[in-house]
């Protein structure tokens, strides 16, 4: 039998082949480009970069809420806070004056994600079923365990959607 753990890693293991299948073939000089309308302006959505930047904010969160340290490489490099933070504007930036690599965001959020994945993988029903000790986060997130199951699938999901559109805006074929 299953336990907790095991059925939301089986989710967030779903979730980073699709963020996998989305990033192939995105080509580091537009990873960070909004792109054109018909009208020749440029679409205000979020491009790859940033969503993958802003993504890769969380992963230390799932250690944070299971009160467990963060394992070297999970945690974001200093600056991105502010870069890719909730609220953060996304800025157009094909030559990436504002913004790291595309290979340095894409490598952090995958390595930070599969962290992710494995300290939850880890953790016990007990501490999945407790309830979630901060109070402003707790009607949102009454259990640790929904707190994790939106840091490593549904905050991840709602982004991953915003690059599908991305890559078909901008040319790119179906990841699926």
């Amino acid at each position: 039998m299953g336990t907790h753990a095991d059925i939301l890693a089986s989710g967030a293991r779903f979730t980073l082949g699709y963020a996998e299948m989305l990033a192939k073939g995105i080509d580091a000089k537009i990873a960070s480009s909004k792109p054109v309308g018909h009208d020749g302006k440029l679409i205000d959505c979020n491009h790859p970069l940033f969503l993958y930047g802003h993504l890769g904010l969380y992963h230390a969160r799932v250690c944070d809420a299971l009160n467990l340290p963060a394992p070297d490489g999970i945690r974001a490099p200093q600056g991105w806070e502010e870069l890719f933070k909730a609220g953060a504007p996304c800025h157009h930036d094909p030559e990436r004056t504002k913004y790291p690599a595309w290979d340095t965001v894409w490598q952090h959020y995958h390595r930070s994600a599969q962290l992710a994945i494995e300290v939850m993988a880890q953790a016990h029903d007990a501490q999945l079923v407790a309830i979630t000790a901060d109070e402003s986060r707790r009607a949102r997130f009454p259990f640790v365990g929904s707190m994790i199951n939106f840091l490593l699938l549904g905050h991840p999901m709602m982004h991953l959607g915003q690059i599908s559109t991305w890559r078909r805006c901008v040319g790119l074929p179906s990841a699926m």
